[in-house]
């Protein structure tokens, strides 16, 4: 999806969520405002609940649809979901979740003991970033300790043996706790690395294994930003959580196997993220093009809630604000009549056009992705250059959304495979006093593992190699061509190279 014309927008709203995300996000201007307005307009609402939980989508939607729609939306047992819990935990690490209380007195409460807790640790992150000589464990621990409630309300959640967040499609549904969960991922590195200091590696293990938990319980049902979120998550573990833990000195061969099965367990118990996040947005997709056919004044009134004035008509707006301006200049000027006046047949063959658009983003499911990627490029849009096909184009999966969700689960699997085949080499040294494997199989297969790890790029066994006298593990990368761990992609952030991972003794904290 193109990239969003915005400059002041604040509450991500699912309507232009996947638009919104890859600038938003990325930029850090998501924030926690929330109009209480809406709040307040919701009858009937239990709590703790997501803004926009549980309304129904229009009739029709489920006809053609390129899955199970049904299916996918079916929630577990709430005494066995574990999302209202994480809501009230997840409100302990940022304020944007305090939008899931009632508004008045208890949803301020926790916004600004959120709010003050987020100053603390923000203060203490600049000084460690500045000189993390100058802080001591003390302040660390001070801080550690202003999130433990959060951390107690978060091991309840997970108590629970499923977990799926009822998000709303409505323009007016918010995504708030996906903000939010990235901060327990932050405060629980600073957990991992006192951990060590301590010796107790157990404890850093169980952090991993806590915060892994969180991010693959943001997947089922989640938009394009919750996949995004939960990639990045594991980012962060396998960033600032597993090096200082494989490298601690008090680290045996035995946590190397805990670590192994956390890893395994991880990636076998979680959802599809590029599956869940086409299909929420599939539907997102329908209900904003039911809207702006069926229900211009309702998706008028939910810009100037956002604060858009829509001068002209309001698929131009809309347009303009998902895409570019320059992607919705040539709309007339009685765009919206045209739009209302679409006929049955006309719908019809709209609505087949966007599923075949998401039929072939979902198809390429399974598809080692430096090939995958490739196929994306080949994209071409659906729909038409009327006002109705224009709509129809910004509202189906393009080469930019689909290049950025694929590329984002990529890393995250080579992650984790990454840090599982180090897992295997550190057991191997630790069993066998320093010296490392020459094949990466030997290693794998004495840590327990059946097979070396599947690179997610291409479908083969990761790689390891020796670069100056030390061993890595790598993956080919995005450009699909083995450098033989010579030349570093950054983490993809370069056109080409590998995706390598180096486990340096007693890292230094960052």
């Amino acid at each position: 999806m193109p990239r969003v014309h915005a400059s002041s927008w604040t509450p991500i709203r699912h309507a232009v969520s996947r638009r919104m995300v890859f600038t938003l996000a990325a930029a850090g201007l998501v924030s926690s405002l929330v109009p209480g307005r809406l709040l307040a307009q919701e009858s009937g609402r239990s709590y703790p609940s997501l803004p926009g939980a549980g309304k129904k989508l229009p009739d029709g939607i489920e006809a053609g649809a390129p899955f199970d729609v049904a299916r996918f939306l079916a929630m577990p047992p709430s005494s066995r979901n574990a999302a209202p819990l994480y809501l009230d935990a997840l409100s302990e690490f940022g304020a944007a979740t305090s939008a899931c209380f009632p508004a008045g007195a208890e949803q301020r409460r926790r916004r600004e003991a959120a709010d003050d807790r987020m100053r603390r640790y923000q203060k203490l992150n600049s000084a460690i970033e500045k000189d993390p000589g100058s802080v001591s464990p003390a302040s660390i621990d001070e801080v550690i300790g202003l999130y433990a409630d959060g951390f107690r309300k978060l091991a309840a959640a997970q108590r629970r043996e499923s977990c799926v967040f009822d998000a709303g499609f409505g323009m007016t549904s918010l995504l708030p706790h996906v903000q939010d969960a990235r901060q327990v991922a932050r405060i629980a590195s600073l957990r991992v690395r006192r951990d060590i200091e301590k010796d107790d590696i157990n404890a850093a293990l169980r952090d991993v294994e806590a915060v892994l938990r969180l991010a693959r319980d943001l997947k089922p049902r989640g938009f394009l930003i919750s996949q995004l979120t939960s990639a990045a998550i594991v980012h962060i573990v396998g960033d600032q959580m597993i090096p200082p833990i494989l490298a601690a000195p008090k680290v045996r061969a035995s946590h190397c196997e805990h670590l192994i099965r956390i890893l395994a367990d991880h990636e076998s118990k979680s959802a599809n993220s590029y599956v869940e996040g086409l299909r929420a947005e599939y539907l997102i997709s329908r209900v904003n093009l039911h809207a702006l056919i069926r229900d211009q004044k309702g998706v008028a009134r939910w810009l100037g809630e956002m604060g858009v004035k829509t001068a002209g008509p309001v698929v131009r707006t809309f347009i303009a604000l998902i895409q570019t301006p320059a992607a919705a200049s040539s709309l007339p000027a009685d765009a919206d009549a045209i739009l209302a006046r679409t006929t049955a047949e006309e719908l019809s063959r709209s609505v087949n056009d966007l599923n075949a658009a998401f039929r072939a983003a979902l198809s390429l499911d399974g598809v080692p992705f430096a090939a995958r990627l490739r196929q994306i490029a080949a994209v071409q849009p659906r729909g038409g250059d009327d006002p109705l096909g224009r709509v129809v184009k910004a509202l189906e999966p393009n080469v930019a959304s689909l290049t950025t969700l694929s590329q984002a689960i990529a890393r995250e699997t080579a992650i984790l495979r990454g840090w599982e085949c180090w897992s295997a080499l550190r057991h191997s040294q630790l069993s066998s006093r320093g010296r490392t494997p020459r094949e990466l199989s030997a290693a794998t297969r004495a840590a327990g593992l059946k097979n070396v790890p599947i690179d997610p790029y291409d479908g083969k066994p990761m790689r390891m190699t020796v670069v100056a006298g030390r061993p890595i593990v790598y993956s080919i990368g995005k450009d699909g061509r083995d450098d033989g761990g010579e030349k570093d992609s950054k983490m993809d952030s370069q056109p080409s190279g590998d995706l390598i991972y180096r486990l340096e003794p007693a890292e230094a904290p960052r």
